[in-house]
């Protein structure tokens, strides 16, 4: 008898065990992003979720070969700049393609130290879609676009317009330290300004 009750114990454990529901990346995101956008809703007990779907990941490759376009174009710029003749003196222009030049060999080296992993996903781009009333009342059916790290339970992105979806919205390891190594002085972000 107490063998038996042992082994139906056992059994509902197992079974009740094998019946609670795991966090997601996906239910992680859901609930940051539902925080975020009921933090800014006309009536946020309103909200209502619809759907939470992936539609687009970048790898690793893309963002590195997208960085590697990114200094060739800088490079080819320094060159028009030197061929025309510019208000630019040749030796800074020259310096420059110097720069770029090694950041590109450390884009070259840094995508060989990672090549078991060059396409794996670094960030996702997700549809969150929810209902929630507007400001006359009416309740409206909203898409957000949500972009995040693979690496990180952490929103990059969130935004209802698609042209403001960021198109490589992570660098890859290394990156931002082969960017302090040649270039400390130079912020990142004016350079990809035109870009």
């Amino acid at each position: 008898m107490k063998k038996t009750f042992l082994l139906l114990s056992l059994i509902t454990i197992a079974f009740a065990s094998c019946n609670e529901k795991k966090t997601t990346q996906d239910d992680i995101i859901r609930q940051k992003a539902e925080e975020l956008i009921t933090k800014n809703m006309n009536d946020p007990d309103s909200y209502e979720f619809v759907s939470l779907e992936i539609v687009d990941s970048t790898t690793y490759k893309d963002n590195i070969t997208h960085k590697r376009e990114l200094y060739s174009k800088f490079m080819a710029s320094e060159y028009e700049s030197i061929a025309s003749k510019k208000d630019v003196p040749i030796e800074s222009s020259l310096s420059e393609i110097k720069k770029d030049s090694l950041i590109i060999a450390g884009i070259d080296s840094i995508e060989q130290s990672i090549r078991n992993k060059v396409n794996d996903a670094i960030s996702y781009t997700y549809i969150l879609k929810c209902r929630g009333n507007n400001k006359m009342g009416t309740k409206i059916l909203v898409s957000y676009y949500i972009q995040t790290r693979t690496d990180e339970d952490r929103i990059i992105n969130i935004t209802e317009d698609i042209n403001k979806i960021y198109p490589h919205p992570c660098d890859f390891p290394g990156f931002k330290d082969l960017i302090e190594k040649y270039n400390p002085k130079y912020p990142i972000a004016n350079r990809y300004a035109n870009y």
